[in-house]
């Protein structure tokens, strides 16, 4: 049997400190056998950020990360935002001269969409970058020795 290596933390478990003394140690893992590895080649280990719970969760991943298309998606809230009418108009009426209706209305569609996009962009903050930072500093606050000021950071930013 063998180890599959672990990505990002070096521990699977910690307890809280107690006369400020902080224990972490390698609890979990995932042992795979010479096989299984042959198989799995790009199979990844991947601790996940500890929120709720003294384990960090792992995430084994047997296929490498795939880059994907992202696809429009209409965003309802942005219609309660005071430009979003104009926006649209904005982009309706750029119209390229098309012979026909349809590549017309494929054209108004396009233009559209692509001023929503950048509108979106510079209007609204996005909120998983926003989660993506909080968990950053409380993977940051985690790894330092712990103090009962920390936890307190930990628990608000949690």
């Amino acid at each position: 049997m063998m180890n599959i290596d672990l990505k990002g933390e070096k521990f699977t478990w910690f307890i809280n400190p107690r006369n400020g003394f902080v224990t972490r140690e390698m609890l979990d893992r995932v042992l795979v056998n010479w096989e299984w590895r042959r198989l799995y080649q790009n199979a990844t280990l991947t601790a996940l950020l500890v929120i709720g719970s003294n384990h960090y969760p792992l995430v084994l991943r047997l296929e490498p990360k795939e880059k994907f298309e992202r696809h429009f998606k209409y965003e309802a809230y942005w219609e309660d935002h005071e430009d979003c009418e104009k926006i649209i108009k904005q982009g309706w009426e750029n119209n390229e001269n098309k012979r026909n209706k349809w590549e017309k209305l494929q054209e108004k569609f396009k233009s559209c969409k692509k001023e929503l996009e950048q509108w979106s962009k510079k209007t609204f903050t996005r909120a998983d970058k926003k989660i993506n930072q909080l968990k950053e500093e409380i993977t940051k606050l985690q790894n330092q020795e712990f103090s009962e000021q920390q936890q307190e950071m930990i628990k608000d930013l949690n």
